[in-house]
Formats: structure tokens, sequence, C-alpha cells
């Protein structure tokens, strides 16, 4: 089930509107927000999105205000920002701002700021907020109720768990829109990236499936601005479908998911079975080393499922909300079943979910980091954030985490973070100090403190890990001695140590109040070794006939190998790949399933169920489940 905030059960995204100087009044700017949240707009504002300027004449300014979601539960409080704008949509320097709520009992503002003011709900309905600076006006709506729930009736697909997997509920009644990779080109016809970045459409449900398997040698990063997209590289033939990352600016990015356009945000992404692994390049060093394998900018409700990220000198998986790539908040999105491994010496990280200041703005990206679901991931051989949790309600369940250096389990600021039954093994890579299995930034001395940012402490809930500190109790307490497994992660001056206890404040003794739609399930930490080992990565492929087929690379196996050896580096490579071995081989082209209709749909799975290889049609539902035929046979058998 789709939360939503407020109570009308639509999900749309934050309502902001721009006021061009002197073309509308204080009330025709209040009706202009008020027709935004029903979904509607006069031609010179934007509904699109937050902060979004449309239709701005050149030489005018705007005034827009930007806030992380318009939809906000009684008691909830938001931090709003105001922007000048000028008539290209590029900031421009504030001025002094005057700020008004023109329904302070449903919602006020608090404080005195000009740039950025708290709003709190306090009754349901709906509150206007104004701005004015000279005569220039904005205003922005915000609805304010009881939390209801938008049916998504199915998950995105079989086994899609967690925040994100309510994904591509919205996209099943528009028309499908089948794209066929048939090429390992980095670029042009019939390619991954043609597929990606000039095939999609709007309005459409868009599907990529592969009739080519192997290696996609990447001349520059495949860039994703899209709604209702589902990449299927299970689909592929031969050994699956591997991406690397070279040449070229920011060689070493590989997927890199932006906003649609202006600041509307990516949304109902889901990336299957993907290997991405960029190496070293010799030409670079450093800082230079830019990106990582996957950088997500901007996405709401996405599923990132069986995929295969190794081998690069920044980021494996990295989502971030920063004031330069995206001023939406990231929300709803699950990271599951998934491989972080063998990262290099530059800046090495595992899974890292956090934001960044926005502008000199109070308001940190991260705020806007809402609803993540980290579960069942293999996590080896990496320097640190395994994960990295900052932001709001997220939930870290049952990863497996081998081999790491410092971070085994992070998070920093006033985050409300689930860890939930982790397996943490620790290995040559690991430093004596860096053993505590959660830990949390303590440092005093700047602004990811102990008290956390604009007052908000850090509410963290841990329970059932398995790891250096305890290897054999479920039912041990985390936070207290002498098996203690929460801890400061660094701590500066003479005041503390690394593995420093937290305060008992920060403790929450219960799960998040957010509820996913289709909820993750849960093992215990030792189950979801056995079984995260097993099927984590791009571990299988579908078969013509839809069955699923072994496909773990021997890189993936050999990390797993490692983990039940307790091997593995005992240091990172430094300016080459050399310490993890040679480049595993290039991946296997196959054969493609006959498709005699071009449908998307192979001959031998549409004669299973119609009898004729050209009968079933993508978009119908044989079997009446509500998923599409081609969102069948993507599901696999058993």
């Amino acid at each position: 089930m789709r939360k939503v905030h407020g109570p009308f059960p639509w999900r749309k995204l934050p309502c902001n509107v721009s006021f061009l100087r002197g073309r509308h009044t204080r009330r025709t700017a209040l009706l202009a927000s008020l027709l935004c949240t029903l979904g509607l707009s006069l031609s010179t504002a934007s509904c699109s999105g937050p902060a979004a300027a449309v239709g701005l004449e050149e030489g005018t300014q705007s005034l827009v205000i930007e806030a992380p979601r318009s939809k906000l539960q009684v008691g909830e409080s938001v931090v709003l920002i105001v922007k000048f704008r000028d008539g290209a949509g590029k900031r421009v320097p504030n001025g002094h701002v005057t700020w008004k709520s023109l329904n302070p009992s449903v919602a006020a503002l608090d404080g005195d700021g000009s740039d950025s003011r708290k709003l709190t709900a306090h009754h349901e309905g709906t509150a206007a907020i104004t701005v004015a600076s000279g005569d220039l006006n904005g205003s922005a709506t915000f609805v304010v109720g009881t939390e209801v729930s938008q049916t998504a009736s199915m998950p995105a697909f079989l086994g899609a768990e967690g925040f994100g997997a309510g994904a591509l509920s919205v996209c099943r009644s528009r028309p499908l829109n089948v794209i066929k990779v048939t090429t390992l080109a980095s670029d042009g016809s019939g390619s991954l990236r043609e597929a990606v970045e000039e095939r999609i459409r709007s309005a459409q449900f868009n599907i990529i499936v592969f009739a080519v398997g192997g290696l996609i040698d990447l001349e520059r990063p495949i860039t994703i601005r899209a709604d209702c997209l589902y990449i299927a590289g299970h689909s592929a033939p031969g050994s699956g479908i591997t991406l690397r990352g070279r040449g070229g600016n920011n060689s070493q990015s590989i997927f890199v998911v932006k906003n649609r356009y202006s600041n509307v945000p990516t949304s109902d992404l889901v990336v299957r079975y993907v290997r991405l692994a960029s190496g070293w390049s010799p030409e670079l060093s450093g800082e230079e080393h830019p990106g990582g394998n996957l950088i997500v900018y901007s996405c709401n409700y996405c599923v990132f499922d069986h995929i295969s990220s190794r081998r690069n000198p920044k980021y494996l998986y990295y989502f971030v909300d920063t004031a330069i790539q995206s001023s939406s908040p990231i929300t709803d999105v699950s990271l599951q079943w998934s491989i972080a491994a063998e990262t290099l010496a530059d800046h090495p990280t595992a899974i890292h979910v956090s934001g960044q200041p926005k502008e000199g703005y109070l308001l940190d990206g991260w705020i806007g980091m809402q609803r993540f679901s980290v579960h069942h991931n293999f996590i080896s051989t990496t320097g640190y954030r395994n994960p990295h949790v900052t932001g709001m309600d997220h939930e870290v369940i049952n990863n497996v985490v081998y081999n790491w250096e410092q971070g085994a389990g992070h998070t920093t600021r006033g985050s409300r973070v689930d860890f939930v039954n982790q397996f943490w093994k620790p290995g040559p890579l690991t430093k004596s100090a860096n053993l505590y299995e959660v830990t949390y930034r303590c440092d005093t001395d700047d602004e990811m403190g102990w008290d956390g940012v604009n007052g908000r402490a850090p509410s963290i809930y841990a329970t059932g890990g398995t790891g250096p500190h305890n290897l054999s109790d479920p039912d041990n307490d985390m936070w207290t001695d002498p098996n203690r497994q929460v801890a400061c992660h660094k701590r500066t001056g003479d005041s503390g140590e690394p593995g420093e206890a937290l305060p008992q404040s920060y403790r929450r003794n219960r799960r998040i109040d957010a509820q996913a739609p289709f909820p993750v399930t849960i093992q215990d930490a030792f189950s979801a070794r056995d079984v995260v080992l097993a099927e984590a990565g791009a571990s299988r492929r579908l078969d013509c006939a839809g069955d699923w087929v072994d496909a773990r690379d021997v890189l993936d196996q050999k990390n797993v190998e490692e983990f039940f050896s307790g091997s593995g580096l005992h240091s990172l490579p430094h300016a080459s790949e050399g310490g993890f071995g040679a480049w595993p081989g290039v991946p296997q082209p196959g054969t493609a399933c006959s498709d005699s209709d071009e449908d998307g749909l192979p001959d031998v799975w549409e004669e299973a169920i119609s009898g004729d290889a050209t009968l079933a049609k993508p978009d119908g539902d044989w079997d009446g489940d509500g998923y599409l035929n081609i969102e069948d046979y993507l599901n696999g058998k058993g």
C-alpha cells in the first residue's frame, strides 16, 4: 500500500508554484496553489515538482517555495526554504522575504528566518503559505490530515519488498512500450543507451528487455530520466548483462539517475539483474576518479533488485539529494538482494544513502531522504559505509556484511533508522578499532554531532544482530554490555575513543511507525546469511520458457567463497585492481530467444500459454493476476 499524507487518496509530487513579477495578485496566487493541489494549474503556475519555474519570460524573476512534501500529518513539521529564480529558472541572490500562513490553525510557521522557516501541522485541512519580497509573490499549499493509503494491489514484481515495492502500480494502465536491446555497443541503434536515453516514452509503461548478453563497455554513463521504466537484465541470454564504465567524463559511473525534467523526479523505476563493474582507469588518479557504479540523484518509488556492483574507486551504490543535481527529495526506495563488493581505494564506499547541504540553507538534503529499505544484500571487502544510511524512516534488514574496513553499519545526523537481524563477519581487512556493528558519527566539533541537526536527535532501533561482539545470542541487547554492538564511529579530541557507548536517549525500542506497502520478509540473522549468500546479486537469468537458470559470475562466487573461508584482502588496492586478481573474462552473449512477432515475449513462452507463438500480447493478462503478460514472463516460474 502506498502511503499518502493527507485526507485524499492520490499520490502527487510536492506542489510548488512560481509567480512572475506583477503578473498575479496574492488572491490569484492562492487560487493557483489550490488548483495545483487538485492537479490543475494556471498557465503561469507550475505544479509539476519542487521549485519548478515554467513559462517565465526572459528578465523576469520568481519566488519559489521548496518543501520535502506537500501532504502532512497532524503534528508533523517540515522546513520550507524560498529561492529567487530568474527567467531561465536559475537561482539568483535572495532579498528579504516576508512569510505568512493564511491558515495558521491548520499549519503555522515557526521562527523568524527570511530564507527558511519551519512549518508545523496542527489540524486537518488545507493551509496556504505565502512569501513576498518587494513586488514578488509566491505561494504553496499544504494538505494536513491523517495518514491514509493508496491501494497498490501487488508489488512491482514478485519478490519486491520494502518501501519501494509499490513502484509501477500507476504504470499498468498506460500504453505499453517494449524496447529490445540488440547490441552490446555503447551507443547507436539497438543499444541500451539508445533504449534508456532516446526511446523512453512519457505517459507509457516502458519495459526494456535484452536479445543479447555479455559485456557493454560504456564510453560514458547512461543517464536515466524517466517514469514507469523497468530494465529487465534477467531477460538477457548467455552470461547475462555486465556494464563497465570506461573513458570520457565521469568515466567510472555507469547508471546515473536524475530528474526527468526541470525539477520533476524520476519515479516508478525498476532495475533488475545487471552487473556493474567499473574497474580502475590508469589515466585517472585520486579525486579525479568521479562518480560511482550506480548514482541516484532523484528517485521516488524505485526498486534496485539483484544487482552486482563491484570495483569502483568511489561508490558502488550512491543515493544522495544535492542542491546541484536535484532539488527533489528521494523517497520510497528498495535496494534488495544485491551485492556490493571490492571497492577500490580512492573513496571506497559500499552503500551510501544521505544528502548534502542545499545551497547554504539550513535544510540539508538528508532530511529529504525518506523511507529506504536496504535489505538482503551481501557487502564484501569494502572500505566503509556498509551501509551508511542517513535520513528519516529507513530500515536496514537481513544484510550480510563481510571484511569491512570501517563502518559496518553507520548513520549520522538526526536520522531515524532501524537495523534488524544483520549478520556481520569481520575479515582480514577489518581493523580492531572498527569491529562495532552499528555506529553513529559522534564528533562534537561538527554539525553531525551528538545533537543531530536543527535540534533533531537521532532515533536508532537495533535488534537481532550477529557479529563480532555477539556470535550466537539472537536476543542479545545490542545497546548494553557485555555484548554491546552499538557505539560511536569516531570521536575527536580527548573525550573518547571509537567504541564509546551512545546515550540511551538515542535508543528507540520499537520499529519505525512508517510501514512499507509490502513489508520485508524478515529472517533471523543466521537464516538470512544462508539465503543471501545463495541468492544475492545477478545470480540467475530467465530461459526462453521463463524458467530460472543459474548465472552467478566468478567475481560474485569468489566473494561468497571468501566469506566462508575467512580470506580476502588485508588492505584495499591502490592505483590498480591487482590485489583483486584479473578481470574475470568476457561474459558470453548467448543465443537470443526466438521471438517471431518481436514483441519481447519468447515464442516458447507464448506457445505455452496460448498455443501460438504470436497470439499472446505483451500487454494482455492471460491469467488475470493483474500483471501484464510480459511481466508474468519476467516474474519467472516458481
